[in-house]
């Protein structure tokens, strides 16, 4: 199937999804982005990994968004990593942030994202590490990524002082 196929199958779900000449439809959206990521169209694929990431259903979406970073789809290998996260691999998850951010050192939302797997993990003091960094780079235009990196730091630190905090 050519690529003109895909991105005119994407074409026609994003009308079923916002009624653009077509009756708003969801279940119609959803089955053209099928057909559209299945023959190829990252941007299609991005959107069934979001569908399965809405139905709790981590690792197909995972693979989803794998296959839009494979296309270099913007933002699909930081959400694959994310899903992969939340389907409970913790250190290919880790390894996938590490990879990104050895590409990308200043890409804020990353290390948040690490930071937050980190957490998780109990790895406190990696956690605040990885946040720090994420609220250093705000500095330098970063986003609300820091605000978020700033408040769990907050919080891993109270955490560790509550004697001091209540002062």
């Amino acid at each position: 199937m050519a690529m003109g196929d895909a991105a005119a199958m994407n074409g026609i779900a994003i009308m079923h999804e916002y009624g653009r000449g077509v009756p708003k439809d969801a279940e119609k959206a959803a089955e053209w982005y099928r057909k559209a990521a299945e023959a190829g169209n990252g941007h299609a694929m991005t959107m069934v990994a979001g569908r399965l990431k809405d139905a709790k259903n981590f690792v197909e979406a995972a693979k989803w968004y794998g296959r839009a970073a494979e296309l270099r789809v913007p933002g699909a290998r930081l959400s694959q990593a994310q899903m992969i996260g939340l389907a409970a691999e913790r250190d290919r998850a880790l390894a996938m942030y590490q990879e990104i951010l050895d590409e990308d050192p200043q890409d804020l939302q990353a290390w948040l994202e690490m930071g937050m797997e980190l957490q998780a993990g109990k790895r406190i003091e990696a956690a605040k590490a990885a946040y720090r960094k994420a609220i250093e780079l705000e500095a330098v235009g970063g986003g609300g990524a820091a605000s978020q990196a700033r408040s769990r730091l907050r919080a891993l630190e109270a955490a560790e002082n509550p004697r001091r905090n209540a002062d």
